[in-house]
C-alpha cells in the first residue's frame, strides 16, 4: 500500500470518527431580536406540567408534556392577565441537547412566545424563550439580564415602528 493511499485512508478514518461526536446547539439570539420576534413576552407562574396522553412518542423512553402557565403580566402583545398559556414538551429516559424544560410548579417564569399559523404557541428560539425567575430575576439564559432591561427593550422597539 503506498503512503499516500494510507494517509488518504487515515484522514478519512479520522475524519469519519470526528463526525461521530460532533453536536450542535441553538444559536443564541441577540436579546434585542429575542424581544423583536415574539409576539407575546409575558410573566407567569407554571401552575401545571402533565403527561399528555393524547400524544405518542415518537420512540421508546420519550414522553411528550403538557405545560400550564397562568400569566400574572404581560409585557408584549395582548395576552390577557390569569389567562393559561400551554406548551408542548419531551421528556426522556436519556439527556436531550437544547430540550425545553419547564421548572417545577409554582415557579414565576419569563416567556418570549410566538403564536404559529395554526393558532398554537412556542417558545423563541427553544430554551432560549424560557426564562425561569428567582426573586425577580432572570435565570438560565437570562442570566446576567433584569425584567427591567426587557420592558425597556420591549418600549424602544414600539417606539420605532410607530
Amino acid at each position: 500500500m503506498s503512503k499516500k493511499y494510507a494517509i488518504s485512508i487515515l484522514f478519512f478514518v479520522c475524519l469519519l470518527g470526528m463526525s461521530a461526536g460532533v453536536y450542535s446547539m441553538i444559536r443564541t439570539l441577540p436579546v434585542a431580536e429575542l424581544v423583536s420576534k415574539s409576539d407575546y413576552i409575558v410573566i407567569g407562574e407554571v401552575r401545571k406540567i402533565e403527561v399528555d396522553t393524547t400524544q405518542r412518542p415518537k420512540s421508546a423512553g420519550m414522553r411528550y408534556l403538557r405545560n400550564e402557565i397562568i400569566v400574572t403580566e404581560s409585557l408584549k402583545g395582548d395576552w390577557p392577565i390569569d389567562r393559561l398559556m400551554f406548551f408542548r414538551t419531551i421528556t426522556a429516559e436519556h439527556w436531550i441537547e437544547d430540550n425545553v424544560e419547564f421548572p417545577y410548579p409554582g415557579t414565576q417564569v419569563l416567556l418570549f412566545v410566538r403564536k404559529g399559523e395554526s393558532g398554537g404557541l412556542s417558545l423563541v428560539n427553544g430554551i432560549q424563550g424560557l426564562w425561569p425567575l428567582q426573586e425577580g430575576k432572570p435565570l438560565r439564559m437570562g442570566t446576567g439580564k433584569t425584567v427591567e432591561e426587557i420592558k425597556s427593550l420591549i418600549r424602544s422597539q414600539a417606539g420605532r415602528k410607530e
